[in-house]
């Protein structure tokens, strides 16, 4: 896979039988471990089986797993709470949640919530209401003389 041995970090010698896909078998004399970092994921490519670390800012393990038999498999033994903070407004991502109902719909909907005032982009652009003509054509002599389309183009 890697025909640099500067990126093996680990390099240990085995016999194992692998199967492969057409049911033949080759024999594997070594094992290698490869770790690449990217920005904070940490992946350790071993036995040809994906095994992965997400590592926070400090380089402290959250969660370790591995890809094995068409299956994803975290592995659980360490007890670890993750919580992240929303400083975005709640009234708008509860809007949002629920499909963009008023304010007072969605007081009657939460009435325990607190819905404060918020600005919705989605709601502003649908509110936009096309401009009627003003002005007068000349009429036409034949069919097809003049076209009159009713453009609206991007907002």
């Amino acid at each position: 896979m890697f025909n640099n041995p500067k990126v093996f970090t680990n390099i240990s010698k085995l016999t194992q039988h692998i199967e492969l896909a057409d049911r033949s078998t080759i024999l594997a004399s070594r094992t290698e471990t490869v770790r690449i970092k990217l920005s904070h994921f940490l992946l350790d490519l071993s036995d040809c089986l994906l095994t992965f670390q997400v590592l926070d800012k400090n380089d402290n393990l959250i969660v370790k797993g591995s890809f094995k038999g068409g299956n994803f498999k975290v592995n659980t033994e360490n007890e670890l709470a993750l919580t992240t903070i929303s400083h975005s407004n709640q009234s708008l991502t509860l809007h949002q949640a629920t499909g963009h109902p008023s304010p007072e719909y969605l007081n009657k909907m939460f009435p325990k919530s607190n819905v404060q005032n918020f600005l919705c982009d989605s709601c502003n652009l649908c509110k936009i209401t096309k401009y009627l003509f003003k002005g007068s054509f000349p009429l036409p002599q034949q069919k097809l003389q003049f076209l009159h389309m009713d453009l609206f183009g991007p907002v």
